[in-house]
This record gives C-alpha cells, structure tokens and sequence, in this order.
C-alpha cells in the first residue's frame, strides 16, 4: 500500500485577518490497501508581517472534511516562530496527532490557521506539503522515523504483524505520490 496525495481547491484564495482560516487542503488516497500516517510537516512562505497561529503550539489546526465532515485531528503542533512572528520564512509547521491517522480509500483535510496582520498589497501566505527525501528512507519505527523533523510525512503500509507505532512499518516521503502540494493566499481579500 501507498499512500497519494493531491490538493483539493480551497473555498477561497483570500488572506483575511481572522481565526482557523483555511491554509491548504489535501486528499490522502491509499491504493493498494490500508495506510496510516503519524507525522505531517507544512512548509509556510509568507511576507515578513503577516503572522499564522498564535503561538509555538496554538492557532494552527487540522480538520478531516471527509465528505463534507468537520473533525478535528488531535494532537500536538510545533510551529517555527517565524510562522507565528515576524519573518518571511520559509519555516515549519510540525503535526504530530495523538493516535496514528488510518486511511481505508481515502481522506480529505485541511489545515488553518490564524491569520493576523495582513493588511496591505503583496501580503501573502503558501503553505507546501513538500517533497524532500531524494532516497528511499528504511522502514523504521514511528519514533526513530521522525528524527527527520521535516519529512512532509511519515507513514506507514501497515505491514508488520500487530501494526504499531513501534513496529519497523514506517518511512517518510519518498515514493509518495504527488508531492509537493501547495496553496497561497493572497491580499487584498
């Protein structure tokens, strides 16, 4: 099994001053049998003013909108302070969620974000779901996999027997179909 991802168009391409606004959204599709994913890292290029998230850990989440869904997928965020502070980046957004995110067919989610200071012409936020292993990564466990801090994902093919977070089922990025995916928000609104 492998895990491919594509972009799904946001509502709306407008960078407005307000809470959990919708950075990028993305369909994961599992071909060939069950996937499961227990680490995401977002790439966030955007003009020196505008900030995204409040802090380290809050004002950045991630939604299943599966078929129209809206659920929240729990777990703990590490946000680069020039995501949520003054600088254009680029710079992470880590997602770690609090249990494995398995896919039978497929899933849909969007990742938002508070958005302050954006206010003028050329304002600007592009958030990547990126591509960067350029060789194949030896399956692992979860927890020694995601030493590389910036693979856009960990995932797994759920292949070990009593398929575990500890089991050497896990890899990163490379071979994922798709990658990179990536949307921008643009002022004026």
């Amino acid at each position: 099994a492998i895990p491919v991802i594509t972009q799904v168009t946001l509502a709306s391409n407008s960078l407005l001053n307000t809470s959990a606004r919708p950075l990028l959204r993305f369909k994961v599709d599992a071909t060939g049998g069950d996937i499961a994913w227990g680490f995401l890292t977002f790439k966030v290029t955007k003009d020196a003013a505008t900030t995204v998230g409040t802090d380290a850990t809050t004002g950045i989440t991630l939604w299943d909108v599966t078929a129209g869904g809206n659920t929240s997928v729990v777990g703990v965020f590490t946000n680069a302070a020039t995501v949520y502070g003054a600088g254009a980046g680029p710079a992470d957004i880590g997602f770690v969620p609090t249990a494995e995110q398995t896919i039978s067919g497929s899933k849909t989610y969007e990742l938002r974000g508070n958005i302050a200071a954006a206010d003028a012409s050329g304002d600007f936020v592009t958030v990547t779901l990126d591509n960067d292993s350029a060789a194949i990564v030896a399956s692992d466990q979860l927890t020694d996999i995601d030493a590389d801090t910036d693979a856009p994902i960990i995932w797994s093919d759920i292949s070990a027997s009593s398929h575990a977070t500890t089991t050497n089922d896990w890899t990163s990025d490379f071979g994922v179909k798709n990658l990179p995916v990536a949307d921008s928000l643009n002022w004026p609104a």
